[in-house]
């Protein structure tokens, strides 16, 4: 279902939401190949969202029924994206779960939307200092770079020693800093945890 945010739209302007069915197969290719080279499994169909008339940005819900194995599940496999012209790629969008068991997200541009299978989970990479080593009395700073080429991380946590601390996380890119305070000297346990979109 698509349901428009801006009021005021009159009637020439006629959405159309249908299939790829028919569409430029050299585009349809790109797509492939792009969900591919990610490690992401495509979920046809592949909407697209059209208008009768030339407006290309308008604010839109978009909500997209999930599969049924993944309705069942607290934290589907599946996220939503949007296929940029631009960059030939698939950008992933924050959606939840509605009542429905659909997906759903909001939207600003017309074109090509999809659910894609992610089950690549992040990756974590420690920059400094490295695991077992001392982290210098000139440099105390931890940090890790995370990332994620599938549907993109959402949510980022860290553990000292078991308890929850307070750490800078970029989300462009992917970097994160934790300052250590407080700590006696010895072998402490630091943990990250990141999770993608999907």
């Amino acid at each position: 279902s698509v349901i428009f945010l801006q009021q005021g739209l009159g009637t020439s302007f006629q959405p159309i939401l249908r299939s790829q069915d028919g569409l430029d197969q050299n585009l349809i290719l790109a797509q492939r190949q792009n969900a591919a080279d990610r490690r992401l499994t495509i979920l046809q169909p592949v909407y697209v969202i059209e208008a009768s008339v030339g407006k290309k940005e308008i604010p839109f819900r978009l909500a997209l029924p999930l599969p049924e194995a993944e309705r069942k599940v607290k934290t589907p496999h599946v996220a939503m994206f949007q296929w940029d012209d631009r960059l030939q790629r698939w950008l992933p969008l924050d959606a939840v779960t509605n009542k429905l068991g659909m997906l759903e997200a909001t939207a600003n541009q017309l074109g090509h939307y999809a659910l894609l299978v992610d089950q690549e989970p992040p990756t974590i990479r420690v920059l400094r200092p490295a695991d077992g080593d001392e982290v210098p009395l000139n440099r105390f700073l931890v940090e890790a770079e995370i990332s994620d080429e599938g549907s993109g991380v959402d949510t980022v946590e860290l553990w000292m020693d078991e308890q929850s601390a307070l750490f800078l996380y970029e989300r462009e890119t992917g970097r994160l800093a934790y300052l250590p305070s407080n700590l006696n000297p010895g072998r402490h346990t630091l943990e990250i945890h990141a999770m993608d979109r999907s």
